[in-house]
């Protein structure tokens, strides 16, 4: 193989390499492309279930009495101390405490067993 059949060969190679180069990118940009949809769809799809997921906490707080609600903002959404709570609406610790867990108890029906378990109990 020398001469003109060796330089043939070679080119062939050459172009039989460089094609398959181009080919193996065009897959991998392709990969990169669908994994990357893939990513905003799962995105998406999270941000849809967070969304519902607010929205059924945000109702079954807002279903709450007008006192129970008060008690259960201050002290889960404004994160205070019953002490403190007590102090603000003039009532006694012990008024708090049984309010607090009466909200506590309807949002346990209303709410979905591991929803209720995720949002409340690690604040409690």
């Amino acid at each position: 193989m020398h001469g003109k059949d060796g330089r043939c060969l070679k080119s062939f190679l050459y172009i039989s390499i460089k094609n398959e180069i181009v080919s193996l990118h065009r897959k991998a940009k392709a990969g990169e492309r669908y994994l990357s949809q893939l990513e905003e769809d799962v995105f998406f799809q999270n941000s849809v279930i967070d969304q519902e997921t607010q929205l059924l906490v945000y109702y079954a707080i807002r279903s709450l009495p007008e006192r129970e609600r008060q008690i259960f903002e201050l002290s889960f959404i404004e994160g205070l101390k019953i002490s403190d709570i007590a102090v603000q609406l003039n009532v006694s610790e012990s008024t708090v405490k049984k309010t607090k867990a009466k909200a506590l108890d309807v949002l346990r029906e209303k709410l979905p067993r591991d929803l209720f378990l995720f949002f409340f109990m690690l604040k409690s």
